[in-house]
C-alpha cells in the first residue's frame, strides 16, 4: 500500500513538472551557403606546354661487327635484348618457322645447362628468358634489377655462343608448335589475315613468320643447326639495354663475352618484293554454320623505312586505328554490324600491308563491304580529312610513343625498330615532331595507296549464307570467285 502511494505521489509530481513551461526552442542553424557547381560543365583549361626531351641512344660496335645500343634511364630495372636481324624473310623455301623455331630452341638450354637449369639461372635473379621471331628480327630477353646486369648479360651471351640444341628438346618444341599453328587456324579471324597475307604476298612472303602446320612438321634439328651456324652473326646482332646502364658500362662485359664471336657471312639472298594483285580479288574460307563473317579487306604500301610512314600511321589512326576513327563508327556505333572494326598498317624490310580488319553477322557482311568501300571513296573527296579528327590522330601516335618511357621494354622496342631498320639514333627523339607537323597535304599523298581496284578481301564464314544472300555477286563479275579448301 505504501509502495503504490509513494509512487502515485511521484507519477503526480512528474507530471507537474511536465506541465510547466518550456524554454522556447533553439533557432535553427543557418543554412550553408550554395556551392558553385559550374566546375562541373565549364571545360578545365590546359596546362603549360610541356616540352619533352627524349633521350637518344647511346651506339656502339665491336671490332667484329657486334652492336651496342643503350638508353640510359633512371628505372628500377634494367631491361636487355639481343636482337639479330634474322626473321622469318630469311626462312628457306619450304622451311616456313625455321627462323622462329630456331629463336625458340636457344631458350631449351645451353652446352652448360639443361632447358631446366637456364629457366633456374633465370629465375636466381629474378628474371624469365623470353623470346620472339617475326619477319625482320628475332631477339631473347632479360629485365633484371641493374645490380644483376653482368649476370644477365653473361647469361644472355651463353645462350647466343653455346647453345644446345638437344634432340629431345627439339622433339617436343616442334610437336608443340605444330599444335599451336593448328589451333590458331580455328580462329576465323587469323585464319583470314593467312589468307590475305597470301594473295597479296605469293606463297615465299606470303606465307606466316610462324610457319604452317606441314612445313614445321618438316624440320629437322640439322636445319636450325645450319640456320643458327649461318645467320645468327654478329654483324648482324647487338645488345640492346634500356635503364641506370651505360655504353661505357657494358662495352667492357659484353666486349669480353662477345667481341671475339667469329663474323660469318650469312646468306644474300634477299627476298624478292612484293608486287600488288593488280586487280580487286576475293577469297572465301568455308565454315558450315557460322554465324559471323572475318573480314580482312587489305592493299599494299610502302616498306618501313620508305618516305612518308609518319603520314601513313596519321591516316591509318584517323580511318581505322583509333576507337572514335571513322570505320569503327561506321560499322559499330552508326550499323551495329559488328562490336569493332579496325585498320591496321604492317610494314617490314620488304613490303608493308594496309588492312582492315572486323567480323560482323553473316546477314550484314555484304552492307559491311559496302560501307568500307564507302569510306575509303570518302578519304578521296575534297577537304575530308577534318582538323579535329587528324589533330586527334596525330595527339594519340605522339602521347603513345611519349609513354613508352615509363617502361623499359617499350624503350627496347624503340631501340630494335630502329636496329631492325637501320633508323638514325635520334629517330624517336624527333618522332614527334615529325607526326605533328604531318597536315592534310602529306596525308593527301598517301591516299594513292586507298585500294582502287588493287585490293584483296578474304572472308570466313558460312558459304551458302553469303551466296543466298548475294554477298558476292558484284565481286565475281570482275574477278570471279576464288575458294580456299585448304590452310596450310
Amino acid at each position: 500500500m505504501r509502495s503504490a502511494i509513494v509512487r502515485s505521489l511521484l507519477t503526480g509530481w512528474l507530471l507537474v513538472g511536465c506541465t510547466a513551461e518550456a524554454p522556447p526552442p533553439a533557432a535553427p542553424p543557418a543554412p550553408p551557403p550554395p556551392i558553385d557547381q559550374s566546375f562541373r560543365t565549364a571545360r578545365p583549361d590546359p596546362l603549360a606546354p610541356v616540352t619533352l626531351q627524349r633521350p637518344i641512344p647511346q651506339v656502339a660496335q665491336l671490332g667484329n661487327g657486334f652492336w651496342l645500343w643503350v638508353i640510359d634511364r633512371p628505372t628500377p630495372t634494367v631491361s636487355l635484348r639481343i636482337s639479330c636481324r634474322v626473321g622469318g624473310r630469311d626462312n628457306p623455301v619450304g622451311k616456313a618457322g625455321l627462323a622462329a623455331i630456331t629463336t625458340r630452341m636457344l631458350t631449351e638450354g645451353t652446352q652448360k645447362k639443361s632447358a631446366l637449369q637456364l629457366a633456374i639461372a633465370a629465375e636466381s635473379f629474378g628474371a624469365s628468358l623470353e623470346h620472339e621471331s617475326g619477319r625482320d628480327s628475332s631477339s631473347l630477353d632479360l629485365e633484371v634489377l641493374p645490380e644483376h646486369a653482368e649476370r644477365a648479360i653473361e647469361l644472355l651471351a651463353e645462350v647466343v655462343r653455346e647453345p644446345a640444341f638437344r634432340a629431345e628438346d627439339f622433339a617436343r618444341v616442334q610437336a608443340e608448335w605444330v599444335d599451336d599453328l593448328t589451333l590458331q587456324r580455328q580462329d576465323p579471324t587469323h585464319l583470314a589475315w593467312l589468307i590475305g597475307y597470301r594473295a597479296l604476298l605469293g606463297p615465299q612472303q606470303g606465307v606466316a613468320s610462324q610457319g604452317t602446320p606441314s612445313q614445321v612438321r618438316s624440320l629437322k634439328l640439322d636445319d636450325v643447326r645450319k640456320f643458327m651456324s649461318s645467320m645468327w652473326t654478329p654483324e648482324r646482332c647487338g645488345m640492346l639495354a634500356a635503364g641506370p646502364i651505360s655504353t661505357s658500362d657494358i662495352e667492357p662485359i659484353v666486349s669480353d663475352l662477345l667481341g671475339d664471336w667469329p663474323p660469318r657471312r650469312g646468306r644474300d639472298e634477299t627476298p624478292q618484293t612484293a608486287s600488288p594483285p593488280g586487280r580487286r580479288a576475293v577469297y572465301v574460307f568455308d565454315r558450315p554454320g557460322a554465324v559471323q563473317t572475318a573480314i580482312f579487306h587489305g592493299t599494299m604500301v610502302p616498306k618501313r623505312y620508305a618516305p612518308g610512314h609518319e603520314a601513313r600511321q596519321v591516316l591509318n589512326n584517323l580511318f581505322g586505328g583509333l576507337f572514335t576513327s571513322r570505320l569503327n563508327l561506321n560499322l559499330r556505333e552508326k550499323n551495329a554490324y559488328t562490336y569493332g572494326a579496325f585498320s591496321t598498317l604492317v610494314t617490314t624490310l620488304d613490303w608493308g600491308i594496309w588492312a582492315v580488319s572486323t567480323n560482323v553477322r553473316s546477314d550484314v557482311t555484304a552492307a559491311s563491304l559496302r560501307e568500307i568501300a564507302a569510306e575509303f571513296n570518302q578519304l578521296l573527296a575534297p577537304n575530308a580529312i577534318g582538323d579535329e579528327e587528324l589533330q586527334r590522330a596525330r595527339t594519340d601516335l605522339i602521347f603513345k610513343t611519349s609513354a613508352n618511357l615509363e617502361h623499359t621494354g617499350k624503350l627496347l622496342d624503340e631501340l630494335e625498330e630502329i636496329f631492325v631498320f637501320e633508323l638514325p639514333a635520334e629517330y624517336f627523339a624527333q618522332y614527334s615532331d615529325a607526326v605533328a607537323s604531318v597536315d592534310a597535304e602529306k596525308l593527301g599523298e598517301q591516299l594513292k595507296y586507298t585500294p582502287r581496284n588493287n585490293e584483296v578481301i578474304a572472308l570466313v564464314g558460312d558459304q551458302r549464307q553469303l551466296l543466298a544472300a548475294g554477298v558476292l555477286d558484284e565481286y565475281t563479275r570482275s574477278v570471279g570467285l576464288q575458294w580456299l579448301d585448304g590452310t596450310d
